[in-house]
């Protein structure tokens, strides 16, 4: 037979009831009663021992393999949000690696789980109460206003920290996701841990929200740095000024000093406009 045939999998598949926590009940109810057996002198000692042993060796099996599968379906439940300190995020900074944050590598294992649970409904894995309480993780779990699927966080039944070479990110970095899904947070981690190894930081905040600053102003108190400068264009007094123009005569200089880098047109048109709208501004 086949190991990845569809009979095989019915079997290894974890997210299911956990029929075999009836099993160890049985055997347990087996024990139980080859032990009254046993006081009421209907059997002899060495086979109640044997016949005890052997109901309490599969008790115990049956229970592991029980909770195995009550511990894998508890993770679908997901994460709950957690919260991490600067002086956590200075522990996890590598100097030659970006922390990405925790998960896991994906491995068609990983699709293949994902694939299966994609034929029932979230109601058909979950686990009530009770058995998220006997699990230990009633509290650590995904709720219902969190953003993305908490069966994602579950098919590993774990999760270790994630790191990527610095190389990897010198072509630049897309960081794409909803609204709330964690796009400014995950970017507010990368640049406190570019703040940790003492990299120089140019931050351009479009939004504004003051999020991003108080991010960049803590970690710098933190690990010791000078004050950051902020640039806006609002006149406010904690603002630096920037003077484009402070080492030129006049903005049709900017203006050729764009063009020299442009390339080439035919006729040149385009180089006059793009020449005339910077002079402009």
């Amino acid at each position: 037979m086949r190991a990845d045939s569809t009979y095989f999998r019915r079997f290894k598949q974890p997210y299911r009831n956990a029929w075999e926590l009836c099993s160890a009940l049985g055997w347990l109810l087996c024990a139980v009663y080859f032990f009254g057996l046993f006081q009421l002198e209907i059997i002899d000692r060495n086979l109640a021992v044997i016949v005890f042993g052997l109901c309490g060796a599969m008790f115990f099996w049956r229970l592991y393999e029980g909770w195995s599968i009550l511990v894998a379906r508890s993770y679908l439940h997901g994460y709950g949000t957690a919260f991490m300190s600067i002086q956590t995020l200075i522990k996890k900074t590598n100097p030659d690696h970006l922390w990405l944050g925790l998960g896991f590598e994906w491995t068609p294992d990983h699709s293949q789980k994902l694939y299966d649970l994609s034929k029932y409904s979230a109601k058909h894995w979950r686990l009530n109460k009770l058995a998220l309480w006997l699990t230990g993780r009633s509290k650590s779990v995904m709720s219902d206003d969190d953003q993305g699927l908490a069966a994602l966080h579950g098919l590993n039944c774990g999760e270790t920290d994630i790191y990527r070479p610095l190389k990897n990110f010198e072509g630049g970095l897309c960081i794409v996701g909803t609204t709330q899904a964690g796009k400014g947070v995950f970017l507010g981690t990368a640049i406190a841990q570019a703040i940790i190894r003492g990299d120089v930081v140019i931050t351009i905040d479009p939004k504004g929200g003051g999020r991003m600053e108080n991010v960049i102003r803590k970690t710098c108190a933190i690990v010791g740095r000078d004050e950051p400068l902020i640039f806006t264009t609002d006149n406010d007094p904690g603002s630096v000024r920037l003077d484009p123009l402070y080492t030129y005569g006049s903005s049709g200089e900017i203006a050729t000093r764009i063009i020299s880098v442009m390339p080439p047109s035919s006729d040149g048109t385009f180089r006059a406009f793009a020449w005339a709208a910077v002079d402009t501004l």
